[in-house]
C-alpha cells in the first residue's frame, strides 16, 4: 500500500487549521466571557485557600456555615480596613504626581547636563586625535637615551 503524501499534506494542513481556530475561538471566548470568567476563578482560588481553615474550624464543634462565616469576616475586614487607611495617602499621592514627576524630570535633567558635556567633549578631542583632514597621525616615537657615554652621575 501506498499513500499518497499531496493527499497526507492535505490532512495534516487541515487539521493544524482546524487547531488554530479552536485557538482562536478558545481566546475569543475567555475575552467575551472574562467578566464572568475571573470571578469564578477568583471565588474558586479563594474557596482553596481558605477551605483548610474551615475545616479546622468544623473539627473544633463549630457549624460548617458559621465557620466559613468567620474565616471570610477574618480575611474580608483586615482587607477592607488596610485599604481604607491605604486609600487616603494613595489619593494624596496621585494628585501630587505630576509635580513629582516634573520635578525627578528636572532633576535628572541636571544630571544628564554634564554628561552631555562630556560626551561632547570627548568627541572634540576624538577629532582632534584624528587631525582635520581625518587621517590618524602617528604616535610620537622616543628616543632611547644616549648609553655610549655611560650612566650619568
Amino acid at each position: 500500500m501506498t499513500s499518497n503524501p499531496r493527499k497526507a499534506l492535505v490532512h495534516l494542513s487541515g487539521r493544524w487549521a482546524t487547531i488554530g481556530l479552536f485557538v482562536l475561538a478558545l481566546i475569543a471566548a475567555l475575552r467575551v466571557g472574562s467578566s464572568l470568567v475571573l470571578p469564578i476563578l477568583m471565588a474558586g482560588l479563594l474557596a482553596l485557600v481558605l477551605a483548610p481553615a474551615v475545616a479546622w474550624l468544623a473539627r473544633h464543634r463549630i457549624p460548617h456555615g458559621l465557620a466559613a462565616a468567620m474565616v471570610l469576616l477574618a480575611v474580608v475586614l483586615p482587607a477592607g480596613a488596610a485599604i481604607r487607611v491605604l486609600a487616603g495617602p494613595a489619593i494624596s499621592w496621585l494628585d501630587r504626581a505630576p509635580e513629582t514627576l516634573e520635578q525627578a524630570e528636572r532633576r535628572l535633567r541636571r544630571l544628564t547636563k554634564p554628561i552631555e558635556q562630556l560626551q561632547e567633549t570627548a568627541q572634540k578631542v576624538e577629532e582632534v586625535a584624528q587631525g582635520s583632514n581625518g587621517a590618524r597621525r602617528a604616535p610620537p616615537t622616543t628616543q632611547p637615551p644616549d648609553t655610549a657615554q655611560g650612566p650619568a652621575m
